[in-house]
């Protein structure tokens, strides 16, 4: 009985070394892919406390600063208020001055003053006791001037010389369009190239991350299969 007894312990030894050897194997897969060991706690990555360090110095640092900035805009506001109003004040008395004394119904209804009228009446008088001496007048004919022959054929040349200069400029102009036509041809199609690349190199990198999740996720139900493994051998030593 004994014998058989020393054999089984023997067979569930040999098992749980396997089966821990197994579940070593897993770990250090998952190591590779994690970046840590599984069975240590996660912690917070050096790269991600010095970020969380560095946006509460720049939240300290922020909120004294913006106090300070709202302070000084009221303070602005303010002194720009009161500087308006005293602005307004002074200038109440020019508008009196320039507008006159104030018109009441009586004034409007008794028109005019008298000195306006009699000065009008006196201009009316004027006007009309005095006549005015009546101006001739006069037009000038310009005699046209007829251009020579000599005049003409220099002018046609000249049309001649530049129509062939606009000519030759016209052409240097279409050649530049369709040189440019070709190299935007050519950019075009270089773009859509570089388009289709980066399409690629983006498929291949959805993939690649679909396939290491599967992995991970694979190699994490497989540790756990390992350490159930691990469990039912001990309970039977």
């Amino acid at each position: 009985m004994e014998p058989t007894i020393k054999r089984f312990y023997g067979t569930l030894q040999v098992e749980l070394e396997r089966a821990k050897e197994d579940l070593k194997g897993v770990e250090e897969s998952i190591k590779k892919i994690i970046g840590r060991d599984p069975n240590e706690s996660p912690s917070i990555r050096p790269s991600l406390k010095r970020t969380v360090s560095v946006v509460e110095t720049t939240f300290n640092r922020t909120i004294p600063a913006e106090l300070e900035f709202n302070n000084r805009v009221r303070h602005f506001n303010s002194s720009r208020k009161d500087a308006k109003i005293a602005r307004v004040e002074e200038e109440r008395p020019s508008i009196k001055r320039r507008l006159g004394d104030p018109k009441t119904v009586f004034s409007r209804l008794s028109g005019p003053p008298r000195s306006s009228r009699k000065e009008e009446r006196e201009g009316g008088d004027e006007d009309f006791g005095i006549s005015k001496p009546a101006v001739p007048s006069q037009v000038t004919v310009t005699p046209r001037e007829v251009p020579s022959r000599q005049q003409v054929l220099a002018a046609q040349g000249t049309d001649e010389t530049s129509k062939a200069r606009n000519r030759r400029m016209f052409g240097a102009l279409l050649g530049t369009l369709q040189k440019f036509r070709q190299e935007e041809t050519m950019l075009k199609g270089r773009e859509e190239k570089r388009a289709q690349v980066e399409k690629k190199l983006e498929e291949n990198a959805k993939r690649e991350k679909e396939e290491l999740k599967r992995e991970r996720q694979e190699l994490f139900q497989n540790r756990k299969r390992r350490q159930a493994d691990i469990r039912n051998i001990e309970l039977k030593m």
